[in-house]
C-alpha cells in the first residue's frame, strides 16, 4: 500500500509540473506572437529559463551592429512592451534582451554584447532614464573590455 501512495503522489506531482509548463510554454506563445506583431518586420524570439529568467532575442542585423545607446532604446521599448502585455512578470527576477544576427551567415560579423538586463521590478515600475543610463553604461564597459 506504501508503494501505491508514493506512486499516486508521484503521479500528482508530475501531472502539476506538466500543467504548470503547458501554462509557461502558451503564454511564452502568446507573447513571441504579440512581439513579432508589434516589432515586425524584426524577429523576435523568447525563451525562459527556470520560470525566473526571460530572455527576448532580437534577431535583426542592423541591430546587432548598433550603438549601444541604439540597442538599449530598442530593449527598453521590449521592457514597456511586456510591462503592459506580459502577465508572468511578477515571477521573474531578470530580464534580458539580446541581439543577434537576423542571418546565420551574419553571425561572424557582428559584435559580441552581453544582453541588456533589467530587473523585472523596475520593468514594472517605469523603465526611467536612469535605467537607460546604467544599460548603456554596462554595454560600452563590455565593449571596452572586448576591443582588439
Amino acid at each position: 500500500m506504501p508503494r501505491l501512495r508514493r506512486g499516486l503522489h508521484l503521479t500528482i506531482a508530475l501531472v502539476a509540473l506538466a500543467q504548470a509548463a503547458c501554462r509557461d510554454v502558451s503564454r511564452l506563445s502568446h507573447l513571441s506572437k504579440a512581439l513579432n506583431d508589434e516589432y515586425a518586420p524584426t524577429r523576435l524570439g523568447v525563451s525562459l529559463t527556470d520560470r525566473i529568467l526571460l530572455t527576448v532575442t532580437v534577431g535583426d542585423s542592423a541591430l546587432a551592429l548598433a550603438s549601444c545607446e541604439a540597442q538599449v532604446a530598442f530593449a527598453m521599448s521590449i521592457g514597456r512592451f511586456l510591462r503592459e502585455r506580459y502577465p508572468g512578470l511578477d515571477a521573474l527576477q531578470v530580464l534580458n534582451v539580446a541581439f543577434a544576427s537576423g542571418f546565420a551567415r551574419e553571425d561572424a560579423q557582428a559584435r559580441a554584447h552581453l544582453p541588456i538586463r533589467f530587473r523585472p521590478a523596475a520593468v514594472q515600475a517605469g523603465l526611467q532614464a536612469q535605467d537607460s543610463t546604467e544599460a548603456v553604461g554596462s554595454c560600452r564597459a563590455f565593449e571596452e573590455l572586448n576591443r582588439p
